[in-house]
């Protein structure tokens, strides 16, 4: 758009809307498309503000705006890369700190800065242990198993064997249906088959737990190494963007060097034509004084003469008016081919100065061009950039929709189960969560319980 048809005066406030909602519209879709930044929002509009204040706007106006725009851009960019090394760091600390975070606690927003090899074990966890009674359920129900043991001696005098009975078995009894013909002893010397059955559930189930933490250790010394190869990606990322900065920074004040130059050597291509045309017009006012002095010499002389020798030339008075008259036709003749070629010389002038405006507009608008296909070139490595996250961002959204979809899954399991079995259990000691999921915490509210605290 050229500065001639920015100037218009025809419907000047309606021009002026249409022009800045076009310039806001260009610089959104060109700096703006990839971020979608409120605050480079807001910089352009204003920017487009500032400049249609003007009287009178300049293609090198233009440039100015679009330059600064980009440079606010590139800063735009390089904050997000900072903000996320931030985000970073702050979860590596945190896991430091703690021990080790496990990736299910994460939030939504951790999970998205992620590698794609933790996304993938977050999305598809392995199977967790089977349900199994704990500890102190089994000591309850030996110690309900004693008391009931005590009452039937008390009604029977028969005597128990270490792990049978002599007589019949009560029909309330089973411990003499689980060892029946093994060595008789006292009964205070007998084994209890609950105590053996306790101490082979510990020792599996802390086999079992030890392995759990070993693998648990592994896993978050590798989420630790993937946080140390993100951060340091990040970090090349910032250096880039830096240097990119830096790259546009120097660009710039290359382009406004050469600018300077070029305004400097016009001004004084104008300043000497205009100093040559003074010369030359002083030059031909001179002489046509000078000539104009010699004339009137001329003329007074002859007047004289013809005073004082007017009897004498009375016949020469004819041809002296001849040949005044011929004096005249050529002095007429060379004044009009001077002026002729005075025209001539002003109009090549006219014509190579033209020329030489001509080519100084094509030189700038190849620069314009040129400086066009750079920014474009740096806008398609950053728009593929920003495409680039917005992949992994939706791959890590799938993924998180079919954690969920699979902890209602199970959490519909286990209710049912304890519906259907009446299991009276603490799920917070049964559910892989360990307290963490909304299943537990409603399993305890329908006992009327609180939730048992487990180290």
């Amino acid at each position: 758009m050229s500065a001639r048809s920015l100037a218009s005066p025809q419907s000047a406030g309606e021009q002026k809307k249409k022009l800045a909602d076009s310039l806001i519209k260009k610089f959104n879709k060109k700096f703006n498309g990839p971020l979608n930044n409120p605050h480079l929002s807001s910089i352009i509009v204003a920017e487009v503000g500032k400049l249609l204040q003007k009287a009178k706007i300049s293609p090198g106006d233009l440039e100015q705006v679009e330059a600064k725009i980009s440079r606010e851009a590139v800063s735009e960019s390089s904050a997000v890369l900072r903000n996320e090394d931030v985000r970073l760091r702050k979860i590596k600390a945190e896991m430091s700190s703690k021990g080790g975070l496990p990736a299910a606690l994460l939030s939504k927003e951790d999970r998205k800065i992620l590698p794609k090899e933790l996304k993938k074990t977050i999305a598809s966890p392995k199977k967790k242990p089977a349900a199994r009674v704990s500890v102190n359920m089994l000591e309850n129900t030996v110690r309900a198993r004693n008391a009931q043991l005590d009452k039937q001696k008390a009604k029977h005098t028969s005597v128990f064997s270490s792990l049978g009975m002599v007589g019949p078995a009560t029909p309330d009894s089973d411990a003499g249906n689980i060892l029946v013909g093994a060595k008789s002893l006292p009964l205070d010397q007998a084994v209890d088959p609950w105590s053996v059955l306790i101490m082979h559930d510990v020792k599996k189930y802390e086999d079992e737990r030890k392995q759990r933490e070993e693998q648990k250790r592994l896993q978050r010394e590798q989420w630790k190494r993937e946080l140390d190869d993100q951060v340091k990606i990040n970090e090349r990322k910032k250096k880039e963007a830096a240097m990119e900065e830096v790259k546009y920074a120097e660009e710039e004040q290359d382009q406004l060097r050469v600018a300077d130059i070029q305004e400097k050597k016009k001004k004084e291509a104008k300043m000497m034509i205009n100093t040559k045309l003074k010369e030359e017009r002083a030059k031909t006012v001179a002489e046509l004084q000078e000539q104009k002095r010699r004339q009137l010499e001329e003329q007074k002389e002859e007047e004289k003469s013809e005073v004082r020798r007017m009897e004498a030339e009375i016949a020469r008075a004819e041809r002296r008016q001849q040949r005044k008259r011929e004096e005249e036709a050529e002095r007429a003749k060379r004044l009009q081919e001077e002026n002729k070629e005075q025209r001539k010389m002003r109009e090549e002038e006219r014509k190579k100065k033209h020329r030489m405006d001509l080519e100084y507009a094509a030189s700038q608008a190849r620069m314009l061009d040129d400086l066009e296909r750079r920014r474009l070139e740096a806008l398609g490595k950053i728009k593929e950039k920003m495409k680039t996250i917005e992949v992994m961002g939706d791959t890590l959204g799938h993924s998180i929709l079919e954690k969920e979809e699979e902890d209602e899954r199970r959490a519909e399991m286990w209710r049912q189960a304890y519906e259907k079995k009446q299991l009276k259990v603490c799920f917070f000691r049964v559910c892989w969560c360990r307290g963490a999921c909304n299943v537990c915490v409603e399993a305890v509210r329908d006992r009327g319980g609180e939730m048992e605290k487990v180290n």
